[in-house]
């Protein structure tokens, strides 16, 4: 008799194993043709796996299926589009305002991990397990190895971590908390801006003693917060969260050419909005408060289609056909979001027109 886990499974088309890990593979969701990673993890990731499901932030990867398969569970979450850092690196140090942006958004994803409760340590941050989209957002995958905090416990049952980036306490001196990543990050935002471990030489810029604070071997003497972090970052971890949520599309990532292909994007929609003229069925041009009803709408249209199309504060998150891994899919979708928001702009153009005239 065929289960639900087996149902469930049996939705997700098998492509093989992905990369060198044998326990994870590339599937294919055979309803919506989304393209997603299948994972097989250990019971003890119960509370992880509880945070993800609950959490929306967008520096993790959307957690679809969660299914019991004897003492192991089956997990599917979303493909990221990317490259791991390590790769966006292209093995030279990043500049001082590229390492400064992924490391504010390394903090934030950490700030969400640590205040969960129970609180969860990552206890893996390095570059192989950042992923780097398209549009400059991180993504932390890979939580293997993750865990909560205990309050009482001594030390961690089991021993992990990354050589170059783990704190002395994951090698069973105390148990492992928010203060161990701490570490890892320091260890990571210097091997940004340098490519070398701080055991290589830790850098001679601004952030030099931010590292040096973030990878003392005694805890205590870390930072106790990712929050400091943020704040000697230049950010207020309070608002943080806000500051970027309303940030326009192409400049949320702060990339300098984006940011110019964004300002002549919505100079020429406004402008081409704004110049337009509308000829009623006789030939005259309408009055002049009803062409700019038109411009204004139009315009508003436009602008409203890219917000919506970009994802601006999650409004369109979840619709499939932008997650398509074929390209005319979303293609296609871009321009049906353009055509439906024109189409509702017009209807309610000639509707305040019937109410003013």
């Amino acid at each position: 008799m065929r289960t639900t886990e087996d149902y469930r499974l049996s939705i997700y088309q098998d492509y093989g194993q992905f990369g060198e890990k044998e326990h994870i593979h590339l599937v294919r969701n055979k309803k919506t043709g989304q393209i997603c990673v299948k994972k097989i993890v250990d019971y003890t990731q119960q509370d992880v796996l509880e945070f993800r499901q609950r959490t929306s932030n967008q520096f993790f990867p959307k957690l679809y299926e969660i299914i019991q398969a004897g003492e192991k569970l089956i997990i599917v979450e979303e493909y990221i589009n990317g490259v791991t850092l390590e790769e966006y690196m292209m093995g030279e140090p990043l500049s001082e305002e590229t390492a400064a942006n992924l490391a504010k958004q390394v903090c934030q994803a950490l700030c969400e991990l640590h205040h969960f409760k129970p609180m969860i340590v990552y206890r893996d941050l390095k570059t192989e397990n950042i992923m780097v989209t398209a549009e400059g957002t991180i993504k932390l995958i890979d939580f293997n190895i993750s865990r909560s905090f205990h309050e009482g416990k001594k030390r961690d049952t089991v021993l992990l971590g990354t050589a170059e980036y783990a704190a002395p306490e994951q090698f069973g001196y105390f148990q492992t908390d928010n203060r161990t990543d701490i570490y890892a990050f320091g260890i990571l935002f210097n091997y940004m801006l340098t490519g070398k471990y701080p055991i290589d030489g830790i850098t001679e810029g601004k952030y030099g003693r931010l590292i040096q604070k973030c990878i003392e071997l005694e805890p205590s003497k870390r930072y106790q917060s990712v929050e400091q972090i943020m704040k000697e970052l230049g950010w207020d971890s309070k608002n943080t969260e806000q500051k970027r949520s309303w940030t326009i599309p192409g400049f949320r990532s702060n990339t300098n050419w984006k940011k110019v292909v964004a300002v002549l994007g919505y100079i020429s929609i406004i402008s081409i909005g704004m110049d337009m003229d509308y000829i009623q069925s006789d030939g005259e041009p309408y009055p002049m408060l009803i062409q700019w009803i038109n411009r204004i709408m139009i315009t508003i249209a436009q602008l409203a289609a890219v917000l919506f199309c970009c994802d601006y504060k999650g409004i369109s998150n979840g619709f499939k056909p932008y997650q398509s891994r074929f390209f005319i899919v979303r293609l296609i979708s871009y321009v049906a979001t353009w055509f439906a928001f024109i189409c509702i702009s017009v209807i309610l153009s000639n509707f305040i027109e019937v109410i003013l005239t």
